[in-house]
């Protein structure tokens, strides 16, 4: 059976430190989104605010301090914007939502009926915070697995 590690990360405070303690938090987060050797049932995300994305295209990575150019080594990853997200794009990430976790705890879901049943649950939820939205709709997913 496969597991999940669910992990919060003050990426944020942790990429505006100075460059040394930030390239070392590069480090960490890339061994845990590029794994030399992928980890069964280890599926990382995370949630990044835009700048980020702009603070790595701006490092200087000829500097002893990174080992690698993370703006591009991270290119590949999928991101999705999740500020102001309509229903209808809630929904969409409902269903990916519902593959991953099924592929992560390795058990059939049934998304034709368990998508509806997770877009029902979209209105009484607190969209502008998506941790409390994303953590609902995964305990939602939790109780029917």
């Amino acid at each position: 059976m496969s597991s999940v590690m669910v992990a919060s990360l003050q990426g944020y405070t942790a990429f505006q430190l100075r460059r040394p303690l930030r390239a070392r938090s590069y480090r960490i987060v890339h061994r845990l989104l590029c794994p030399d050797s992928p980890h069964l049932g280890l599926y990382p995300v995370f949630a990044f605010k835009p700048d980020l994305f702009q603070r790595l295209q701006e490092e200087d990575y000829h500097l002893p301090e990174f080992d690698r150019n993370y703006a591009q080594a991270w290119r590949h990853l999928s991101t999705y914007q999740l500020c102001g997200l309509s229903l209808a794009a809630w929904r969409d990430l409902c269903g990916t939502l519902i593959s991953l976790h099924a592929a992560a705890y390795d058990w059939h879901a049934d998304r034709d009926r368990l998508l509806p049943r997770l877009a029902a649950r979209l209105p009484t939820l607190p969209l502008q915070d998506l941790r409390a939205t994303l953590k609902a709709l995964v305990d939602a997913l939790d109780q029917v697995q």
